[in-house]
């Protein structure tokens, strides 16, 4: 299917156009909050970490990193269990108890060795991980950086969301909407109140393989599993009675029978009059993101490999010097005889 070309130079002219073309944000870089009472500790942590992509933030004690948390987002917390004050498994528990930073990822660093460590008390507390020192920095980074790439994937996909509701709230304010919406880059279709697709854009189109232009798309029902139809309608109908937005997860089938994974954006469609006559939805492909998902897990699986690896590796070192320590023992002894 030939399709026309799209982005800026593709609505070049059109009245009405330039408000919809949203400032890029700068990019924010994921900040890395490291919490230890040992201020070399902290340097040396702050010198395994440090990259050109992340901020690193330092606090001395739970009160100081509580504070820092209420400035900005932090993508991982690294806390020392063994603080002054209010301890690691205190601060974290503050850390979990505020809306804000409830779901910010902990790793705990301990002194402790695996035996005495209470693991389950913090994971209790929230952690995510625990790191024993004397830490290993290629154990460090490896966690470290699993956490920093989710943050820079999860911020991209919020960006990018608050992009399209701003871009759709714009369409259907202008003269050129029909136009706008038939060239947009992204699939989005329109629906009357009863979920009937009433215009869909190209992207849509190729997506669904339906032939643009052609009246009678019917409903998206059409193209999802059974099991999603009815979470699909109950969306479309909360959007146009009530008039809010919704986010659905769907895997349409195409006519050629490929399944996307997708998630619907969904906000009402009012009319010059104000009244809510339809919705307006975008369906963003996940695929990328799903496979990028699937990466990272895998990422996670070899390293928690790698780690039982060096693990086992250290016990037989430990085994084989606590041999050799033995057998110094009855050699000096047979030497004394």
């Amino acid at each position: 299917m030939s399709m026309p070309a799209s982005g800026p130079k593709a609505y070049a002219g059109i009245e009405g156009v330039e408000s919809l073309h949203l400032p890029q944000p700068d990019d924010v870089k994921p900040s890395l909050l490291l919490v230890d009472d040992n201020p070399q500790s902290l340097l040396a942590l702050e010198t395994l970490l440090a990259a050109d992509d992340r901020i690193i933030v330092k606090a001395q004690s739970g009160e100081e990193a509580l504070k820092h948390l209420l400035d900005k987002d932090y993508s991982v917390v690294l806390l020392d269990i063994k603080l002054t004050g209010i301890d690691g498994y205190e601060t974290a528990g503050f850390i979990r108890a505020r809306e804000k930073t409830r779901d910010v990822p902990i790793i705990f660093l301990t002194s402790y060795n695996k035996d005495d460590a209470d693991v389950v008390k913090g994971y209790g507390y929230g952690a995510v991980d625990y790191i024993f020192k004397p830490i290993v920095p290629a154990i460090l980074s490896s966690k470290v950086n699993v956490f920093v790439e989710l943050y820079k994937r999860t911020k991209d996909l919020e960006r990018k969301n608050l992009e399209l509701e701003r871009a759709q709230h714009e369409l259907v304010r202008t003269k050129a909407a029909e136009s706008l919406i038939k060239h947009a880059p992204d699939p989005l279709f329109v629906t009357d109140l009863d979920a009937n697709i009433l215009l869909a854009n190209y992207a849509a189109c190729e997506l669904l393989g339906l032939e643009p232009d052609r009246p009678g798309y019917a409903s998206l029902s059409r193209f999802l599993p059974k099991d999603e139809v009815t979470q699909f309608t109950g969306a479309l109908r909360e959007v146009t009675n009530k008039g809010i937005s919704r986010n659905v997860e769907l895997h349409p089938r195409s006519v050629s029978g490929k399944v996307t994974p997708t998630t619907l954006n969904a906000s009402a469609w009012r009319g010059s009059d104000g009244k809510i006559v339809g919705a307006i939805g975008i369906l963003r492909d996940m695929s990328e993101y799903k496979r990028a998902q699937a990466e990272l897990e895998r990422s996670k699986e070899e390293l928690q490999g790698k780690i039982k690896d060096l693990e086992k590796f250290e016990d037989a070192v430990v085994g084989r010097e606590l041999k050799m320590i033995a057998l110094e023992k009855e050699l000096n002894a047979l030497k004394k005889k």
